[in-house]
């Protein structure tokens, strides 16, 4: 009986990654659809209505005027040909279905701005301030590495930085925020571009092993705080279980 019990709750976990998946396809296809057609509140909407599929209880409001300046500020492409702000936004759904508040789900919408805006780094901080609050740039500025460490070293230190930072509800949000985008970015492993000056197998493995190390951790304390039912914990392993064997699909019991 505990076996059957148990085969049930993996199906069912499983079945919450699936759709959470799904969601951030729909964001993956949205977002540059809607960029293309200069549709801004078209594209603020549809984020919603995905976020409020799974969590419905953040403040809607505050949230749309996170995604509208993350589109406005941030114009880079990925190495998948993506728009970067593509990524931000599906961090900002994992914070919503992993269940916390509107203050956290901002700040992943937000956690790249100032890194994406080096050159007006002061200003990008200030805009913040007055739209957000110092909530948010607390967060937003604890999530954000140096621009001059070396690029394999920055995940490392970025953690080490963020444990050693906060306190209180910022460190729980701080977590949730990173290994959310952790997970963002472990599900997009598969378009890692060959042109970077590292290669994208390097890259795997240096993903592999930072997440590993420090973000594993980290999920099990969200876990803890959150109590999600998708379990980031097991999802993240999930995830590098796929990195691992290049199983982009199929589930592993």
């Amino acid at each position: 009986m505990q076996t059957i019990e148990l085969t049930q709750r993996i199906q069912t976990r499983q079945e919450m990654w699936l759709e959470l998946e799904g969601r951030l396809d729909e964001i993956q296809t949205l977002v540059p659809d809607e960029l293309r057609k200069g549709r801004a509140d078209r594209l603020r909407e549809g984020v919603l209505n995905i976020y409020s599929s799974s969590y419905p209880y953040f403040e809607s409001e505050k949230v749309g005027i996170a995604i509208d300046f993350a589109v406005k500020n941030h114009n880079s492409v990925r190495e998948s040909g993506y728009p970067y702000v593509v990524h931000p936004l599906q961090v900002g759904h994992i914070l919503a279905a992993t269940g916390t508040d509107t203050i956290t789900i901002d700040g992943g919408i937000l956690h790249d701005l100032i890194e994406d805006n080096c050159e007006k780094r002061i200003e990008m901080m200030n805009e913040i301030y007055r739209l957000f609050g110092r909530d948010v740039l607390t967060l937003v500025n604890a999530l954000t590495a140096d621009p001059m460490e070396d690029k394999a070293l920055k995940k490392s230190l970025l953690v080490e930085k963020i444990i050693k930072s906060s306190a209180g509800d910022n460190k729980k949000r701080q977590y949730a925020i990173k290994v959310a985008d952790r997970v963002a970015n472990l599900l997009s492993l598969n378009y890692l571009s060959s042109k970077d000056s590292i290669s994208s197998a390097d890259r795997t493995a240096i993903t592999i092993k930072d997440t590993e190390e420090n973000i594993l951790p980290l999920a099990r304390k969200v876990d803890r705080i959150y109590q999600p039912e998708l379990r980031l914990y097991s999802y993240t392993k999930e995830l590098l279980r796929r990195a691992k064997s290049g199983d982009a699909g199929t589930f592993k019991s």
